[in-house]
């Protein structure tokens, strides 16, 4: 109903254009009731909505909802792994990466060049085969959806420790988002992620890291801000920022400067001249960035002109380009990881000896390429062709093998060696019939094998053979008394594989250090009788362990071969890539345990000296390197003669070492008759250019 008010003016009141009370009179008036109910309006939840007539009144009143903001690209990312069949090189993500840049592509803890593979949606292809039994992890970046109105920054945070060899658990001082945004490094090795588990800010290995190891990981977490509301109208090369208390997308295409400032998007394309006192947990690509200085970056750096790094601290992928990082300078730089295609600058076997084997590639033969029976090695090993490759061989089985060069190589390399079984051997329980490398102590020392220091080591190594299954190795000490039988899958037949054997470090054991004795010996079983099997992969101190029950002998096939090449034994818990050293240095190592003169001319000379009778010279013989230890180990082949005193030569029919020496030494060389006592002498081949002396100084 109609409210009745009582009132006396002046001048007259209006509503709108409407006189409803006269000037200096009394009226009754009746105005409309609009309806709108007394009561508070809007909450945490809702808005009121107010409705003003056109005579100023209000004339309805409601609650709205507040709505939701609209969701918003979020970066997230996502990881694969697959195990690797030997045969194909496409593998499919479950999930589909921004493009290749947001990948990242992990083989067996070598991170790979975005060169090596291509990206098609959510596929990708390999442009080389990986060996049977290889773990590929793959890390995505990729949008997913976030509807919250919190702003979180991812922020990277870096735990270094010194492993103990025992500790499998590590807390961290952040916690991550999830064990995706974790990168873990060992002695500069990247780690797959199935290697650990990730609990809150704790992490877990599956192993624990070898004693002495620098551990250091990398954890992005999400810091939440202010509370502000955000729509999608980015676009990529902006940056979310903070103006006047709104959340305003901006650009940084033509930034000259970014200081003192956090960027959690995408930086493309850009014209930075200056980055300064910045955390950037983002993508950088094709920018051109003079100077980063005291600058913490987390993301990928990509074909970007960077002039100058100082004090920065780069825990991503520096990508190389035309065979540089793109920078011209880094000063005081903290490179955490690892440059795309080689190692990071303080990690572990970047330089120096890394790979303890030598002629692992199977490149020298200086005795000959020929096949040859290993004759001769019951109690220790034989030498027959390829430098450094010595052969256990048992008296039954001696005759029913033969090793030789051969050029069936994996790609990459040029030779290999091969072991033929020349009958189907009975094997018998004492048989032992092994190819090996036997190290020189010198060289092992550091391994502090036999303490509680004792370091993890890998050998790894190339094989095809004409049978398939579980194959045998071995590693021991120098008097054979603290052995480490290993096995290893060769799933196909004729087809390389690639074999890594991650050495459990052995803090018991007697080990021969600082010396030029036995410091180990690594090898692969031919055949192996049962009275020299062990307890697979394990250190067991008994004698003599060269294979376990069940493992395949190569030997008891007939016509059976097996090749190998690219062997290396390192320091650490992964394979990395194969050391390959020039042909003269490896030359020279090879030469310190053998060394063959074959001067290869027609009355070349070996050596100068005199003769004592009319059938013995001495001859001072000088080879080329010192060698590990005097010898009085020495072989000829070819016509070799000594030349009397009237220039005429008169055939060898001996040769012996009278005075041993590791640098020079005086060779005895007999013939029948002829020579004049007192006169000068020489020894030289006589019209061959095959001959050779063969000083042997093996382990």
């Amino acid at each position: 109903m109609a409210n009745t008010f009582n009132f006396v003016v002046k001048n007259g009141i209006t509503v709108g254009t409407t006189p409803v009370i006269a000037a200096n009179g009394t009226y009754i008036s009746a105005i409309a009731n609009t309806g709108v109910q007394p009561g508070i309006y809007g909450n945490t939840s809702s808005i009121p909505v107010i409705t003003v007539g056109a005579d100023g009144r209000v004339t309805a009143i409601s609650n709205t909802a507040v709505a939701t903001p609209p969701a918003t690209a979020a970066i997230v990312t996502n990881v694969d792994t697959f195990t690797a069949n030997g045969t194909g090189q496409t593998f499919v993500l479950s999930q589909t990466p921004y493009n290749i840049n947001a990948t990242f592509v992990n083989i067996n803890g070598a991170t790979q060049q975005k060169s090596s593979y291509t990206l098609s949606g959510n596929t990708i292809t390999l442009s080389e085969i990986v060996p049977n039994g290889t773990i590929i992890e793959v890390s995505t970046n990729y949008n997913a959806a976030n509807t919250g109105t919190n702003s979180g920054a991812l922020v990277s945070t870096v735990d270094a420790f010194t492993a103990n060899g025992n500790t499998t658990i590590f807390t961290l001082s952040s916690a991550p988002v999830n064990k995706n945004y974790t990168f873990v490094n060992i002695d500069g090795i990247d780690q797959q992620k199935s290697t650990y588990s990730i609990t809150g800010n704790v992490i877990t290995f599956s192993t624990a890291p070898p004693n002495g190891t620098n551990v250091e990981i990398t954890a992005i977490s999400s810091q939440t801000g202010a509370v502000f509301t955000y729509n999608t109208s980015g676009t990529n090369g902006q940056v979310l920022t903070l103006q006047s208390g709104a959340a305003v997308w901006a650009n940084v295409n033509s930034t000259t400067s970014i200081a003192n400032t956090g960027i959690v998007g995408l930086i493309t394309a850009s014209q930075i001249a200056n980055v300064a006192n910045t955390q950037i947990t983002g993508l950088i690509t094709s920018s051109q960035i003079a100077n980063v200085a005291n600058t913490q970056i987390t993301g990928n750096i990509t074909s970007s002109q960077i002039t100058s790094i100082s004090n920065t601290q780069i825990t991503g992928v520096l990508a190389l380009s035309q065979g540089g990082t793109g920078a011209t300078s880094l000063a005081n730089a903290n490179i955490a990881t690892t440059t795309s295609n080689t190692q990071s600058l303080n990690s572990v076997n970047t330089f120096g000896f890394k790979n303890r084997i030598i002629n692992g590639a199977m490149v020298i033969a200086q005795r000959g390429t020929s096949a040859v029976n290993p004759t001769g090695g019951a109690s220790t090993p034989v030498y027959t062709t390829i430098d450094r490759l010595g052969a256990w061989a048992d008296a039954t089985l001696n005759t029913s093998w033969t090793i030789q060069q051969s050029s069936n190589a994996p790609t990459g390399f040029s030779s290999s060696a091969l072991v033929t079984s020349t009958a189907a051997s009975t094997i018998g329980v004492n048989a032992y019939n092994t190819i090996n490398q036997t190290i020189e102590a010198f060289n092992t020392s550091d391994l502090l094998w036999g303490t509680a220091n004792a370091k993890t080591c890998t050998f790894s190594f190339w094989v095809n053979c004409s049978l398939t299954g579980t194959f045998a190795g071995y590693v021991y000490n120098n008097n054979y008394t603290y052995c480490y039988p290993f096995t290893y899958s060769i799933p196909t037949a004729n087809i390389w594989t690639f074999i890594t054997i991650t050495i459990t470090p052995p803090t018991a054991g007697t080990w021969l250090s600082n010396s030029n004795g036995i410091g180990l010996q690594v090898g692969l079983s031919m055949a192996v009788g049962s009275n020299y099997y062990g307890t697979a992969n394990a250190w067991q101190a008994v004698n003599f362990k060269l294979s376990v029950s069940g493992a395949v002998n190569v030997l008891a096939t007939n016509g059976a071969t097996f090749y190998t090449t690219g062997w290396q034994f390192e320091v650490g818990t992964q394979a990395t890539s194969f050391d390959f050293r020039d042909y003269g240095r490896e030359l020279i190592l090879c030469q310190r345990y053998c060394y063959v003169a074959n001067p290869q001319g027609v009355y070349s000379p070996y050596g100068s000296g005199q003769a004592i009778s009319t059938t013995l010279a001495r001859i001072i013989f000088q080879p080329a390197v010192t060698m590990r230890a005097t010898s009085t180990s020495i072989t000829y082949s070819g016509t070799l003669g000594v030349v009397n005193a009237v220039d005429a030569s008169i055939t060898l029919t001996g040769l012996i070492v009278q005075d041993a020496g590791v640098c020079t030494m005086t060779l005895g060389a007999t013939v029948a008759s002829g020579l004049v006592a007192g006169n000068a002498t020489r020894l030289l081949n006589v019209a061959d250019t095959t001959g050779k002396i063969i000083i042997s100084a093996e382990l």
